[in-house]
């Protein structure tokens, strides 16, 4: 019998086009329950995310049949449903350049750690900073 398993976890940042700070007061409600939704149905792990005004830090465990930007797009997607649900009739347009980086299980509370403190991390690094930390 053959059986194969993955355990690769990834955190993804993903932006509004022209990291417009639209994510917030409502808009940040309902695309909180759309990635809720997204973590509950993909999700068998415990996840982490933070909706800032202009972008999303999200840490996941990988399907093996997903690569990252359909993960990405299926996340996307399911905001979008989210939204037009909660009658918001908004288009959200995302910047197609998005971040993505493995993290070992060794580092798992870390990432989790600074996911959860980005409003601090973001009073002293702007987005144009954190970016280019990231390499892009």
């Amino acid at each position: 019998m053959s059986y194969s398993s993955s355990k690769i976890w990834i955190h993804l940042v993903f932006y509004t086009r022209q990291r417009e700070p639209l994510l917030v007061g409502k808009l940040k409600k309902g695309i909180k329950e759309g990635l809720e939704g997204f973590l509950s149905e993909n999700c068998d792990q415990p996840c982490a995310y933070h909706i800032l005004p202009e972008h999303i830090h999200l840490l996941i465990n990988l399907s093996d049949s997903l690569s990252a930007k359909e993960v990405l797009k299926k996340i996307q997607s399911k905001i979008q449903d989210s939204l037009k649900e909660s009658k918001m009739d908004v288009n959200l347009d995302w910047e197609e350049e998005f971040h993505v980086h493995s993290v070992s299980a060794t580092r798992l509370s870390t990432e989790k750690s600074g996911i959860m403190r980005q409003e601090l991390i973001h009073q002293e690094v702007s987005l144009e900073e954190e970016m280019k930390f990231l390499g892009m």
